[in-house]
């Protein structure tokens, strides 16, 4: 696809100040929301508005990834995720948390206008379990309880696989955005286009946008099931040999990209370094 030299991704608050990481996320101009719409919105709206002139002027395709059930599922979460469904008045989910469509939506909306190829991939990754194939997460483990950063990268203790299940959408063609004439910055007034531009998404298009993703996550929770049971996300890979092995290369643009694993410390060390002379 070509777009894996440009990747934004949207990111809890939080995140932004995690020593060293945080500050290159920062530097990579990810997006940091608070997971509250009235905050979030118009530094959304910034960002959002930034990254589709930017493709538009440059012609430069870039991967923008967001989660949008916010967060991973866990004891924690899993009430959190019931109690939205209970609102709601739908059933939860197994295997997965309930999305939440206003992020997802608001971002496809702004994009769709300046870019006329929008794609959304959506992907649904598992890892094994130790009850299918003796090394893994054991049932009804979280995958976040063990492998980590520190267990992959200090302890060399990485999952033994990771299984995904890729679908690709035409947003224009494929998803219900709605409406999105009144955002085309064509028909926009003088000036309006170079700005971060806020959008009330009618009521009906919302909810059909909701219904959308919410039917969308009920297949994801339906895959995790069956990966539950036999291992395979994808039914057509299971009643094979194994599943069909995909070979990504991997590779630097240039090799000073090396440095940029390691320019962050820079900061780090020259402030630990002042701090001792004073």
């Amino acid at each position: 696809m070509g777009t894996h030299k440009d990747v934004f991704i949207v990111l809890k608050n939080s995140l932004k100040w995690v020593p060293i990481l945080g500050w290159g996320m920062q530097f990579y101009n990810f997006i940091f929301l608070a997971r509250s719409w009235a905050s979030d919105r118009l530094h959304l709206s910034a960002g959002l508005s930034w990254l589709a002139r930017r493709a538009e002027k440059e012609d430069s395709p870039f991967t923008f990834i967001l989660y949008p059930e916010g967060t991973l599922v866990s004891k924690d979460t899993r009430p959190i995720s019931k109690k939205y469904a209970d609102k709601l008045g739908i059933p939860d989910m197994v295997n997965t948390l309930l999305p939440r469509s206003t992020g997802l939506h608001y971002s496809l909306r702004s994009l769709a206008p300046r870019i006329p190829r929008l794609e959304l991939i959506d992907i649904t990754m598992a890892y094994p379990g130790e009850y299918l194939r003796g090394a893994g997460i054991p049932y009804l483990g979280y995958g976040q309880s063990y492998y980590t950063l520190r267990s992959i990268f200090c302890d060399s203790v990485p999952p033994p696989a990771v299984h995904m299940h890729i679908r690709k959408f035409n947003v224009k063609c494929d998803i219900p955005i709605g409406n999105i004439s009144s955002t085309n910055p064509d028909v926009m007034p003088n000036g309006s286009a170079h700005g971060a531009v806020e959008i009330e998404i009618p009521k009906a298009e919302s909810d059909a946008f909701e219904l959308w993703l919410r039917d969308l996550w009920r297949e994801k929770d339906k895959l995790m099931g069956r990966f539950l049971e036999t291992g395979y996300l994808n039914a057509a890979a299971e009643s094979k040999s194994g599943p069909a092995t995909v070979t990504l290369p991997v590779q630097l643009k240039h090799r000073y990209e090396i440095l940029d694993a390691f320019c962050f410390f820079i900061p780090a060390v020259v402030g630990c370094a002042s701090s001792k002379r004073c």
